[in-house]
């Protein structure tokens, strides 16, 4: 679903990419998006002058991670109470339903649920390669960062020797995620030939390299979403 924008000529658009996979891999645990990096990004990006759609791979109904469910945070809050804003999250478009050289950003959001879809489909990563490819910037948080992992498998570039950071082992095991989750996001990157590093767990870090700006965990968005605006360079 195209959601409303804040100025009256925004400059540029971002296609915010969310996962709509509801469980931890093929597990019974449920899970969704991480709903600030959500919220976050789009209040980021909407302040800087974006017009932000939604997206993913299937369109429809995008889940929600019920314990990134905290309406104490303002980003969530005014996300949420946002009529325009809450149902995107249950329309949100399909690959097929965006033009790439309409966007100049594409931001993959977290969610243990991005393990599954993101890192498979490729009909998103043909639209966010055509879009890096048009001289966009690619950006992801957390577990959001496994779409690239399948922009990979059309262009190693997007990995290979670039440093990257990404949800780390660490951190699954502190949520008591690493006996569920399908794989490891950092050895996976790392066997993709990325140079993944990362900081102490559940703290701010982000990894700029040109055009593709990686964050480690939800508390890396705000950095993540600042990075983008400086790495697009558009006049």
């Amino acid at each position: 679903m195209k959601l409303p924008f804040l100025q009256r000529e925004p400059r540029r658009r971002a296609l915010l990419v969310v996962t709509g996979h509801d469980r931890v891999g093929s597990t019974a645990r449920r899970t969704g998006l991480w709903l600030s990096d959500v919220t976050r990004a789009y209040r980021a990006l909407q302040a800087a002058g974006y017009d932000c759609d939604l997206l993913s791979p299937r369109g429809g109904r995008a889940p929600v991670d019920e314990r990134s469910f905290d309406l104490r945070d303002p980003d969530n809050q005014a996300f949420l109470e946002n009529g325009h804003t809450a149902s995107a999250l249950g329309a949100t478009l399909s690959p097929r339903g965006v033009l790439p050289g309409e966007y100049r950003v594409v931001f993959f959001a977290g969610g243990h649920g991005a393990l599954t879809d993101l890192r498979a489909d490729g009909e998103t990563a043909s639209v966010a390669l055509d879009v890096y490819n048009r001289g966009g910037v690619l950006a992801a948080n957390g577990h959001g960062v496994a779409a690239l992992l399948a922009l990979a498998e059309k262009d190693g570039a997007i990995l290979r020797g670039r440093e990257v950071t990404a949800f780390s082992a660490a951190e699954e095991t502190l949520m008591l995620m690493r006996a569920h989750v399908p794989y490891l996001l950092e050895t996976e990157l790392r066997e993709a030939g990325a140079l993944y590093t990362s900081s102490d767990p559940f703290t701010p870090h982000v990894r700029s390299s040109g055009r593709v700006v990686t964050g480690q965990n939800p508390q890396s968005c705000v950095a993540v979403a600042e990075a983008v605006l400086a790495a697009d360079t558009l006049g």
